[in-house]
């Protein structure tokens, strides 16, 4: 049996946020317990894998990344297999934005429903 850690530990381990963390417990999309008011979370791949939407926290600012890459492709000196690299590297990280972006777009819509008529 894997063991628990707490929720701040879990993000940080997994490079996840804490409120996106949080999302997932109030919609009982992954185990959790709840032990003298502050919540523990699976210590285990099979809780990231329970739900695939977590958002990564990255070091690095995509667009900073790709100013790199094409900084560089001119250069002569690339081998094809070098952009190829680069280029899926790229697209994986566009994917994980998209991702993010599709999870924030869920956020606002739940945020509109819970506020319902209470628009100005």
């Amino acid at each position: 049996m894997d063991g628990w850690i707490d929720l701040t530990e879990f993000a940080t381990k997994y490079g996840i946020s804490s409120s996106t963390l949080r999302r997932r417990i109030r919609s009982r999309a992954i185990e959790f317990k709840l032990e003298k008011g502050k919540y523990l979370l699976r210590d285990s791949q099979q809780t990231m894998d329970s739900a695939p939407l977590f958002s990564r926290i990255h070091s690095g600012s995509p667009t900073v990344e790709a100013g790199r890459f094409f900084q560089s492709a001119p250069n002569s000196n690339i081998s094809g297999e070098e952009l190829s690299g680069d280029l899926e590297r790229l697209q994986a990280e566009n994917r994980k934005l998209r991702e993010q972006i599709s999870e924030l777009e869920t956020l606002v819509q739940a945020l509109e429903n819970r506020l319902g008529g209470a628009r100005v």
